[in-house]
């Protein structure tokens, strides 16, 4: 009994591959056959109703601190300016893989501690205007991509808020 059930099954499923087979071809001679004659003609399918775009406008800056000076609504920045260069200060001797002042992003590369052997990567998210802590988050990880010790990432954090404090006073503001 078990041969004929084998045999069975072996059969239906040679009729659905001899089908499947003639189902593909049929498929692809047509694709072939549109293919070109979809091409033809002068009507555009989409002309009609996607509107053409202007460009932006795009305003003129020397560097990237114009950013922090602008007072466009549109391309206001909401991270405190002090904060971020007092972490480009701090952090200087790792590598910058990417600043975005708009989302407060700063990703920095590998990068050795000077008179220390271990080589750290790190990302700086400042997300708030206020020159405070809770506008500061550090995340550090070390080359082998192990957590850095909280309390490492703690004084890193404190040194930042430190230099921007010191830069605010520096410009007179308090």
């Amino acid at each position: 009994m078990p041969p004929k059930v084998s045999r069975v099954i072996s059969k239906s499923t040679q009729i659905k591959g001899k089908v499947m087979y003639k189902l593909s071809g049929f498929f692809f001679s047509v694709i072939i056959l549109v293919l070109p004659l979809s091409s033809c003609g002068e009507k555009k399918f989409f002309g009609d109703f996607v509107p053409k775009s202007t460009p932006p406008i795009v305003e003129k800056k020397e560097n990237v601190f114009d950013l922090f000076k602008n007072k466009d609504e549109n391309t206001e920045i909401a991270v405190n300016k002090y904060i971020w260069v007092a972490t480009l200060e701090v952090l200087n001797f790792l590598p910058i893989i990417s600043a975005d002042p708009f989302t407060g992003v700063i990703s920095f590369g590998l990068g050795k501690v000077p008179g220390s052997n271990r080589r750290y990567k790190g990302t700086v998210l400042i997300n708030d205007p206020a020159l405070d802590a809770r506008s500061l988050k550090v995340s550090l990880i070390s080359k082998d991509g192990s957590l850095v010790n909280p309390k490492t990432i703690r004084k890193v954090e404190n040194s930042i808020l430190n230099r921007a404090r010191q830069i605010y006073r520096e410009q007179g503001k308090l």
